[in-house]
């Protein structure tokens, strides 16, 4: 079984607060919605039923240019307001950080920088040509390198909403 702060599951399924539950989870892209707004909606689909947000963290969104990765700066980039609401409204959230994010995002969710500065991160056909602007080759140390700044830093953020990392994690 694995234990998170009031969620568990196994192979049987999932429990919240010990109880047996379905995830009823519905797409809530904040940066998409205007942050006044968050709580009413989060309300409305919790009294729909739901009781599980999922989100993309797009790294386009969060690292705007090289070296400055912002969480929290402007409304429809503060990720700790959005998991403090669902908290607050009784909501799980299930965090994608990518970094591939479709979700009709420009460059698939990369940021703009990495595409145009680091082009040696594309993923090449057999001729060794592009064979898509935001195709990455997802294995390239420089892309490797790059992205795991932004995962600390994402770490870094969402790491009071998961509890203790030793007892985070539990497999019986």
């Amino acid at each position: 079984a694995c234990r998170m702060a009031g969620f568990e599951f196994d192979k049987t399924g999932f429990k919240i607060d010990g109880r047996d539950q379905f995830m009823i989870s519905g797409e809530f892209h904040y940066f998409r919605v205007p942050a006044e707004d968050w709580k009413r909606r989060m309300e409305l689909f919790r009294e729909a039923g739901g009781n599980c947000l999922a989100t993309y963290v797009p790294w386009l969104i969060h690292e705007p240019e090289e070296g400055n990765i912002v969480f929290g700066d402007v409304p429809n980039r503060d990720l700790v307001r959005f998991l403090e609401t669902a908290k607050e409204v009784g909501l799980q959230v299930t965090l994608r950080p990518g970094p591939y994010q479709y979700s009709e995002l420009i460059n698939d969710g990369l940021p703009d920088w990495l595409l145009t500065d680091y082009p040696q991160v594309l993923a090449r056909d057999a001729d060794g040509e592009p064979f898509r602007d935001a195709s990455i080759s997802y294995l390239h140390p420089l892309f490797l390198e790059k992205a795991r700044k932004y995962y600390r830093a994402f770490a870094e953020v969402v790491r009071p909403y998961m509890g203790d990392p030793v007892t985070m994690l539990q497999v019986d």
